[in-house]
C-alpha cells in the first residue's frame, strides 16, 4: 500500500534541500510564477496551496512522462529522476517553495 504522506513528506524535505543549494534562480522563479498562476481561478472556486503543488508537478512532468525536460528544468531534472511518484513530486513542489515558512502565500 502507497505511503502517500510519507511520499509527500520525503518529497517536501528534498525539495527544501534543493532550493537553496542545487537550485538555479530561472528554476526556483519558473516555480514560483507557476505556482500564482494556479491561484487565478475562479475567485469562487479556492484552491490549496497543496493542490496547487500537484498540478505544477504534473506540469513539469508526469511520472508516467519520465524525467522533466532538461532543458527547462536542469537541476530539477536531475533530483527527479527515480523518484517518479506523483505525491512525492508534488511534496518537492511544496518543499521547494517553503510554503510553510510563510515564503509563499497558500
Amino acid at each position: 500500500m502507497p505511503d502517500h504522506p510519507g511520499d509527500r513528506e520525503r518529497g517536501k524535505e528534498s525539495g527544501r534541500q534543493w532550493a537553496p543549494e542545487g537550485a538555479k534562480q530561472p528554476e526556483l522563479d519558473q516555480l514560483r510564477d507557476m505556482y500564482e498562476q494556479q491561484g487565478l481561478g475562479p475567485a469562487d472556486l479556492p484552491t490549496r496551496g497543496s493542490d496547487r503543488c500537484y498540478v505544477i508537478a504534473q506540469e513539469i512532468g508526469a511520472p508516467d512522462a519520465g524525467t522533466p525536460d532538461v532543458a527547462t528544468w536542469p537541476t530539477l531534472s536531475s533530483e527527479w529522476e527515480g523518484n517518479d511518484d506523483a505525491t512525492w513530486r508534488a511534496g518537492f513542489v511544496e518543499g521547494a517553495l517553503d510554503l510553510h515558512e510563510g515564503r509563499i502565500e497558500t
